[in-house]
C-alpha cells in the first residue's frame, strides 16, 4: 500500500497504477495486487473452538493497548505484501516479543522479515511482480518453515519476488516458528475478547475512500468514489477503545509508515470493523515459544501416577447387516496401562466422537460407554435409556457398565471376559463435509494420567488426512481387516494414531484442543444437548456390542 500522502491523481485514463496492497485500478478490477482475498479459503482453516471466555472471568475492560509489544511501525512501499507485513513482521515479532516479555523495542534482531516470508511463499501462490498472497499460506509457512529475522532478510531489494530465499535465512527461520493459528469470528465481542486475553488479531478488510483520506478521528463509513484505488489488504488490531466514537473503536497497526494516519493507525469503529463493508476474516495465533510441544499447551502429564488409560485399537466399517451405508461398526478396545485400578465409582467413560475437521465446534458423540456403579449390581451391564439418566450423563440410549477394571485389564475382558475388541453400531449423522473420528479414552478426564496423549486412536483416510462424508457416508475411508492386536500395552505406550497434527496437517486441532472443548461443553449441557439431540434424530437402533 502507499502512505496517505499519495496523491491520488483522476485522469480518465486512470494511467497510474500504484502497486500496493491489492489496488483495482480502473482498467481490470479484478486484478489483486496484495491480498488476494477471492483466492483465500476460509472454509477450509481451523476455526477457533470455544472454550468460553478466552479473557476469563468478570467483564471485559473498557479498553485494551498491546502496542509495547509490538515492533516499530513499518512500510511496505510499493509493493503487495500486506499479508506479510501483517502475518510475520507485526505479527510474529508481537507474538515472540509477547512471549519473551519484550515490551517496546526497536531492535531489529527481534523483528521479523516481510521480505523473507514473501519470497518463501511459493510462486505459484503471489501474483506477479510482488503483487499479493494469502493469508493461509502466508501462516502455514511460518508454522512449517519459520520466518528468518529481520537482521537477517532485511527489506531491500524485492526485485519481482520470484526469487527463493537463500539457504542462510532457512537456517534462521527453522528457529521461529508458530504452533497454529486460527480463524475467529468478525464479532466485535469475540474481537475485543481475544484482544483483552493479550492476543493480537490480523485481519483483512475492504478499504474505501475515508481510509485512504484518514488522518484521525473515529472510521465508521466508507464510500467509493473513485473508480479506481480500492483495496483489499492485511493489517492487524493491536487492541480497542470503548470510549472512541459512538460505538468504541478497534486500534489498527498498518504498515504504510507512521506518517499515514494516525502515527501509522487508525481507529475504526467497532460495529463497522464487524460489519460485510469492512472487516472479511480474522486470524490469532499461537507461538511456538507459549506452546513447544505442539500439543495445544497445557497438557500435563504426571509421571508419578499410577493412572494410564490407553485406546489401544480402533478401526471403523460398514456394517455388512444393513444395506444402509449410513450405518457403521465401530470396532474398538481400551486398556488399563496402568498400575491403578479403574473403579466403577469412579464414573469414567470412553467416547467416539465425530468432529468437523475444520470448525472443533462441530461435533456429534456417536458411541458413549460409561463406566460407573450408578446402575444395577456389580458386573452388570445394560443400554443408558430415559429411565436411568442423570445429569452427569451426557446421552439416552448409551451403554453403561458396572465393573472395575483392574491394571493390565482391557475394558472388553472386563465386561465380557476375553481380550476381543467391541464390536459396536452406530448410525452416521447426516452431515457433509470433512471429519475426524477418534476414540477417546477418560472422555471425562476423571484421571490425572501419567500420558494424557494415548487417549486418543484416530479413525482418518489411509493418508492420516480428514475423511469426506457426504450426506452421512463416508467416501474415503480406508479399507481395513479388522485383526485382533496380540499383546498387552504398557504403561506410556504411544497409542495408534493418536494425534492427527503430524508434518503433513501441523494446523490441525491438537488432542487438548478437542478434549478442552468437551469438558467445556459438559460444564454448559451443550455436550448432553447434543447427544440428545442426535439419538433424537437417529431413526434406527441396534445393539451395543458383540464378539
Amino acid at each position: 500500500m502507499k502512505k496517505s500522502k499519495l496523491i491520488f491523481i483522476l485522469i480518465l485514463s486512470f494511467s497510474m497504477v500504484f502497486q500496493s496492497c491489492n489496488w483495482f485500478t480502473a482498467n481490470d478490477l479484478e486484478e489483486s495486487l496484495g491480498w488476494l482475498m477471492d483466492d483465500e479459503d476460509t472454509e477450509n482453516i481451523e476455526d477457533a473452538v470455544d472454550f468460553g471466555t478466552v479473557f476469563g472471568s468478570g467483564e471485559l475492560p473498557t479498553s485494551v493497548d498491546l502496542t509495547n509489544y509490538f515492533p516499530p511501525i513499518g512500510d511496505q512501499g510499493q509493493y503487495g505484501t500486506c499479508v506479510a507485513w501483517a502475518v510475520g513482521y507485526n505479527h510474529k515479532s508481537f507474538l515472540e516479543a509477547k512471549a519473551n516479555g519484550d515490551t517496546y523495542y526497536t531492535d531489529q534482531n527481534k523483528m521479523f522479515s516481510p521480505k523473507d516470508l514473501f519470497w518463501a511463499i511459493d510462486n505459484s501462490d503471489k501474483g506477479e511482480d510482488c503483487n499479493g498472497t494469502n493469508f493461509e499460506v502466508a501462516y502455514d509457512i511460518i508454522l512449517s518453515r519459520g520466518i528468518a529475522k529481520l537482521t537477517t532478510v532485511p527489506y531491500t531489494n524485492l526485485g519481482d519476488c520470484s526469487s527463493s530465499p537463500e539457504s542462510g535465512w532457512n537456517n534462521d527461520a527453522s528457529n521461529h516458528k508458530i504452533s497454529s493459528y486460527r480463524e475467529i469470528s468478525l464479532n466485535k465481542t469475540t474481537i475485543k475478547d481475544y484482544l483483552a486475553a493479550g492476543e493480537a488479531v490480523v485481519f483483512g478488510a475492504k478499504l474505501g475512500d475515508e481510509f485512504m483520506d484518514y488522518t484521525s478521528g473515529v472510521l465508521d463509513y466508507q464510500t467509493y468514489g473513485y473508480t479506481g484505488q480500492h483495496a483489499y489488504h492485511a493489517m492487524i488490531l493491536s487492541g480497542y477503545d470503548d470510549n472512541m466514537g459512538s460505538n468504541g473503536a478497534f486500534r489498527v497497526v498498518n504498515s504504510w509508515g507512521d506518517d499515514w494516519g494516525d502515527n501509522g493507525g487508525i481507529w475504526v469503529d467497532q460495529d463497522f470493523f464487524c460489519s460485510d463493508d469492512f472487516g472479511f476474516c480474522a486470524f490469532v495465533a499461537t507461538d511456538v515459544l507459549q506452546d513447544p510441544d505442539g500439543d495445544g499447551n497445557n497438557v500435563v502429564d504426571d509421571p508419578t501416577s499410577g493412572y494410564d488409560v490407553m485406546a489401544w485399537e480402533l478401526n471403523d466399517i460398514d456394517d455388512d447387516t444393513d444395506s444402509d451405508p449410513r450405518w457403521r461398526t465401530a470396532v474398538y478396545n481400551v486398556y488399563n496401562a496402568g498400575e491403578s485400578t479403574l473403579y466403577a465409582s469412579d464414573d469414567w467413560c470412553i467416547a467416539y466422537i465425530l468432529y468437523n475437521a475444520y470448525d472443533g465446534n462441530e461435533y456429534q458423540v456417536v458411541l458413549f460407554d460409561y463406566y460407573s456403579n450408578d446402575y444395577g449390581n456389580y458386573g452388570e451391564n445394560d443400554e443408558l435409556n430415559d429411565a436411568n439418566v442423570t445429569s452427569q450423563i451426557p446421552a439416552r440410549g448409551y451403554w453403561w457398565n458396572h465393573v472395575d477394571v483392574v491394571s493390565g485389564q482391557s475394558v472388553s475382558d472386563a465386561v465380557f471376559g476375553g481380550d476381543d475388541p467391541f464390536y459396536w453400531t452406530y448410525y452416521m449423522p447426516d452431515v457433509t463435509g470433512y471429519y475426524y473420528l477418534v476414540i477417546y479414552a477418560d472422555a471425562f478426564d476423571t484421571f490425572g494420567e501419567s500420558d494424557e496423549s494415548n487417549n486418543f486412536s484416530y479413525f482418518t483416510d489411509e493418508y492420516g488426512d480428514p475423511i469426506y462424508i457426504s450426506n452421512g457416508v463416508m467416501q474415503n475411508a480406508p479399507t481395513k481387516n479388522v485383526v485382533v492386536k496380540e499383546g498387552k500395552p504398557v504403561k506410556n505406550q504411544d497409542a495408534d494414531m493418536q494425534t492427527v497434527r503430524t508434518e503433513h496437517n501441523l494446523n490441525t486441532y491438537s488432542t487438548y484442543e478437542i478434549s478442552k472443548k468437551l469438558m467445556y461443553d459438559r460444564q454448559t449441557g451443550e455436550l448432553q444437548k447434543k447427544v440428545f439431540e442426535y439419538m433424537k434424530n437417529t431413526t434406527k437402533r441396534k445393539t451395543k456390542l458383540s464378539r
